[in-house]
């Protein structure tokens, strides 16, 4: 057990660099990336465990990796190497990084748009019931968007609205967000503004 003769936090994390199994280094890296005022230092050892961790295969440290590198956390911003990381996280079948990376495909920003392969992912991620509680219901949006325009699959208004119904239930503010674009604008549903001023308070609220 690479704990056992642990006399620190760093002498643990010392151990795990220099030896081993991705588990390890992942429950220890997660708890220090969390570890509330932690040292810079605490930080750089969590942070470069996560990194071994992920070398390593293991998909949910690939997706704290990529969230890292999205968002700035213990590292520079770098795009590329969020995609790259998501990329593994999701080839891995990790739900949250499948989500994301379908999301990502449909808007094209930050990787070349294929609404095909998006639609693979996201239906995926519908098909396990441990898929939709992993994402929240935050699949349900892109989903709709795609059957609201009609990309890769057949328009379908009652479907697109079917899914941003269920992604507003689990109060996703995307879904809340197209659902009330839907009432305000008349797309699948009949025009109602006060439905369309709750939805968008609604998303309002729940966005972060």
């Amino acid at each position: 057990n690479v704990f056992e003769k642990c006399e620190s936090l760093r002498k643990c994390s010392i151990n795990l660099t220099d030896g081993v199994d991705r588990d390890s280094a992942w429950n220890l890296g997660s708890f220090l990336l969390d570890l509330k005022d932690a040292t810079a230092d605490s930080k750089k050892y969590g942070f470069d465990l996560i990194c071994k961790s992920a070398s390593l295969n293991h998909a949910d440290s690939q997706w704290e990796l990529a969230n890292c590198y999205k968002y700035g956390r213990n590292c520079e911003i770098n795009t590329a190497i969020y995609i790259y990381w998501l990329e593994k996280s999701a080839f891995n079948m990790n739900f949250q990084a499948m989500c994301r990376l379908g999301t990502e495909l449909i808007m094209g920003k930050n990787i070349t748009q294929d609404y095909k392969r998006a639609y693979q992912l996201l239906s995926d991620v519908e098909k396990s019931l441990k898929g939709v509680l992993a994402c929240k219901g935050k699949h349900f949006a892109p989903l709709g968007f795609l059957y609201e325009r009609g990309l890769w699959v057949k328009k379908d208004l009652k479907k697109a609205i079917e899914y941003y119904i269920n992604g507003a239930k689990r109060k996703d503010p995307t879904a809340q967000f197209y659902l009330g674009r839907c009432y305000e604008k008349g797309i699948g549903v009949d025009v109602d503004l006060q439905k369309a001023k709750e939805h968008y308070e609604a998303a309002k609220e729940h966005y972060r």
